[in-house]
């Protein structure tokens, strides 16, 4: 499947931001045992510690995946609910809202993430994406 760069075609995905969308729909919408149920916590369990490129208007920078939680609830048959945590690198925060996150096992998704604010001690910026 070919890249969306943003334009008329990028606005034909909903919930996908055109900002977010650097790279290709396949590999954003595959996340998540290929299927549209979108990704479970285990997608990302096995990648904890390792490195993720969120892609931002002011440029790209490394976070880290620190933690992965299940929260309760969710609709009986449904996805799990889900939180992830990423640490900053430390350069510069990102402000809540949608961006382009990638990684080289998982690929290419638009995820909506909210600073909850400083690392302890490390001068990083924790971010929060929830799966619901």
């Amino acid at each position: 499947m070919q890249g969306i760069g943003g334009g008329a075609a990028a606005a034909a995905v909903p919930g996908l931001p055109a900002a977010a969308l650097a790279g290709d729909v396949e590999a954003i919408i595959t996340i998540g045992h290929g299927s549209l149920i979108g990704p479970m916590p285990e997608d990302f369990s096995a990648h904890v510690g390792e490195s993720f490129t969120l892609q931002a208007p002011s440029g790209s920078q490394r976070v880290l995946l620190a933690q992965v939680d299940a929260i309760a609830g969710g609709a009986k048959g449904g996805r799990r609910p889900f939180s992830l945590l990423f640490r900053g690198d430390g350069t510069r925060a990102v402000p809540q809202g949608s961006y382009g996150l990638s990684h080289p096992r998982l690929g290419r998704r638009a995820v909506f993430l909210v600073p909850i604010g400083p690392d302890q001690g490390l001068g990083a910026v924790t971010y929060e994406a929830v799966f619901a």
